[in-house]
């Protein structure tokens, strides 16, 4: 076991991905997002450190450029980031030409079942960070991860308007809290 910088012992991150602690860390995060400071006070000083010890870890690990190699490790990292919002979001995450992770920003908020999306934003954040490609991803906070057409019409508009730039689109993940879907596991992009 490591030690945490809070002195509470916990497992390296491949044994936290197997253990089912990491769906109860994941499931905490979405109940703490909806409630609040409030969900905190249940918890004791110790506990919400090891919490936040293992959300750090699950998000170091897949950060980790070595460790992001598959549709399910993008899934992952997305419902952590994503997955417990009470309102839509809209994320992306920014990559090298070799497809290694650089960032992730929620880069658009919105109300229960809509964000607005500015493309142009969307280019101006990749042209700043050099990346030659992009995942985006967007939650449905009433836990049905199926796409609308409104969501593939902005994923072509959003496209488009990065090819301009060289900037690859290489997914757009729909997500919620138990399920995602991926349009290219689809063939939609």
């Amino acid at each position: 076991l490591n030690r945490s910088t809070f002195g509470v012992a916990t497992p390296p991150p491949h044994i936290l991905f197997k253990h089912p602690f990491a769906l109860t860390v994941l499931k905490f995060q979405e109940w703490q997002t909806t409630k609040g400071d409030l969900a905190m006070n249940k918890y004791s000083k110790y506990q919400k450190k090891a919490i936040r010890a293992a959300l750090s870890a699950i998000e170091q690990h897949l950060t980790d450029n070595s460790n992001m190699t598959s549709t399910q490790d993008v899934e992952l990292y997305l419902k952590v980031q994503l997955g417990g919002e009470p309102e839509e979001c809209f994320g992306v995450m920014f990559l090298t030409s070799q497809h290694q992770f650089i960032s992730f920003e929620n880069l658009f908020r919105g109300t229960i079942n809509i964000a607005n999306i500015h493309v142009r934003v969307i280019a101006r954040k990749a042209l700043e960070s050099n990346a030659a490609a992009v995942i985006l991803a967007h939650n449905h906070p009433s836990g049905v991860a199926e796409p609308s057409s409104s969501d593939r019409m902005i994923t072509e508009l959003i496209r488009t308007a990065l090819d301009m730039f060289d900037v690859k689109v290489l997914d757009h993940f729909v997500v919620s809290p138990d399920e995602t879907c991926s349009f290219a596991d689809r063939g939609w992009m």
